[in-house]
């Protein structure tokens, strides 16, 4: 998990996410967000003090290594399995390379951020192989970041390069037992090869679940919609504030639904998640000693079954990975459309049940009375129903004229 912080100037983590989510906000940030950094880009080599205001007001990341709370080498978590890259006044880099995981325009928009799938990172080989890899891509890197603490400040780039299928950089810690750790040669070089995609690597890893969207079958498309009746799945749910008294049911479930939807799940990353759950939402916090039995207890079981808990109007297709902006513009347009034709629905219920001898003549007037719709969508949807009133009005003026 990447560890989020507020801005530069404060080293606390509030948050973690994914990398799926770091990638969603630099492409689609929050408005607020995408402000600040285009102010910030007017006046990169225009105004120093102006710039590095405005950034220092950016959220930030480290995507070398997750914190315990304050962000120092001694509350280093784990690493989160990619090593940053901060290349300076160049755009234009080889994104033919397969190491490059992902790559995104700084937030003075004249350099690069660049992330690279690394094994067996830790704090003693963490700068020699900032360097290998700096010199493997041939990027000209800030020497100066070559920290484990590294911030990654927040960049906005709709344009941000993603390759899931990157090769993995896997470091030689053969050596790392002898009690006077020196680089060798082997670990400033790479292991060619492919790595498998199971879950049992510390660190971010693509094949864990959380929830069984893959199992439906979506048929090439984007998205699915249920219009008559939602389809339920199941997913792992983590409450905002889990409080005294159910705190020890709900971890449980979380890791329950967790390991049921990935029955090869490592324990350590089991026991890394909950803990991460405890950290942010137990109030207060569950022992040590009852995350590892509750964590001990799940891998124990055979045969977990996903619990369907989450019913859906839409699943969105995994493989295409849409946008956030572009999802809640489907999902508005569906729920538009099914609270007009609930509105229609309501109209012409109301007109095929007209009396005429009580309600008279059918016009919006009158229809606005007897339906409680408001005026404004009875003179919307008032065309749609020309034919019924045409007929009830004849009704009316014979009834009259009788």
């Amino acid at each position: 998990m990447i560890s989020c912080f507020n801005h530069i100037k404060d080293p606390n983590a509030t948050d973690e996410i994914d990398i799926y989510e770091f990638v969603e906000r630099i492409k689609s940030p929050d408005k607020s967000i995408i402000v600040l950094i285009e102010q910030a880009r007017l006046y990169h080599n225009k105004d120093k003090d102006k710039y590095d205001g405005l950034k220092a007001k950016l959220p930030c990341f480290t995507l070398n290594f997750s914190f315990n709370g304050r962000k120092t080498n001694e509350t280093i978590k784990s690493p989160t399995g990619f090593i940053y890259l901060d290349v300076d006044n160049c755009t234009s880099i080889d994104l033919s390379n397969p190491f490059i995981f992902a790559t995104w325009l700084s937030p003075s928009n004249t350099g690069r951020g660049v992330l690279v799938k690394v094994e067996n990172l830790n704090l003693d080989n963490f700068k020699d192989t900032y360097s290998a890899i700096s010199k493997h891509l041939n990027l000209n890197v800030d020497i100066r970041a070559a920290k484990a603490t590294q911030y990654t400040i927040h960049s906005y780039d709709k344009g941000i390069y993603f390759n899931e299928d990157a090769i993995t950089w896997v470091i030689d810690t053969s050596n790392e037992a002898q009690t006077n750790f020196t680089p060798t040669t082997s670990i400033l070089k790479p292991i060619l090869k492919r790595k498998r995609k199971d879950i049992g690597v510390i660190g971010v890893n693509y094949s864990i679940r959380y929830n069984n969207y893959n199992e439906v079958d979506f048929g090439g498309k984007e998205y699915l919609y249920f219009k008559d009746e939602k389809i339920v799945m199941a997913t792992v749910f983590v409450p905002k504030a889990i409080k005294k008294g159910s705190r020890n049911s709900i971890v449980s479930a979380i890791a329950y639904q967790l390991r049921a939807l990935n029955p090869h799940i490592a324990q350590n990353y089991l026991q890394n998640y909950i803990e991460t759950v405890n950290l942010h939402h137990c109030k207060p916090k569950l022992r040590a000693e009852e995350i590892s039995t509750i964590v001990r207890n799940i891998m124990n079981r055979k045969n977990l079954i996903p619990v369907p808990n989450n019913p859906r109007r839409f699943l969105f297709n995994p493989k295409f990975k849409l946008p956030l902006k572009e999802i809640m513009g489907i999902v508005n347009y569906y729920n538009g459309k099914a609270r007009s034709e609930k509105t229609i629905n309501k109209i012409r219920e109301c007109i095929l049940n007209w009396d005429v001898a009580e309600l008279g003549k059918l016009t919006q007037k009158s229809l606005i009375k007897a339906s409680g719709v408001s005026k404004g969508t009875i003179e919307k949807y008032y065309k749609l129903f020309e034919e019924e009133r045409k007929l009830i009005n004849q009704q009316y003026n014979k009834l009259k004229t009788s």
